[in-house]
């Protein structure tokens, strides 16, 4: 089974108003479509809306599309999930 086969297989790790480098892209934009937006506009990460999102998870995506180090992913997914936290409480308001 090829990698991208095992994380088309494998479970989502989204758990609520939180996001990790292994979930996968599509997942992680059908649950926040705002993030898309972001994907593309700071990351120039295009392919939250292409259909490899379904197997690339948001660590493949910014390394091999946005060409992102270990750090700058793990920024990227902190930034990220600062976002959800925000657009959360936005939502309670």
């Amino acid at each position: 089974m090829s990698q991208l086969e095992s994380n088309k297989t494998s479970q989502s790790t989204i758990t609520p108003n939180h996001i990790t480098k292994n979930d996968l892209i599509a997942d992680v934009v059908l649950k926040y479509p705002f993030l898309q937006e972001v994907f593309l506009f700071d990351y120039q990460v295009g392919c939250s809306s292409c259909m490899m999102a379904e197997y690339e998870t948001i660590e493949q995506g910014l390394a091999g599309h946005g060409g992102l180090t270990t750090e700058d992913i793990d920024n990227a997914i902190q930034r990220m999930n600062t976002i959800i936290e925000e657009q959360g409480q936005k939502k309670d308001q």
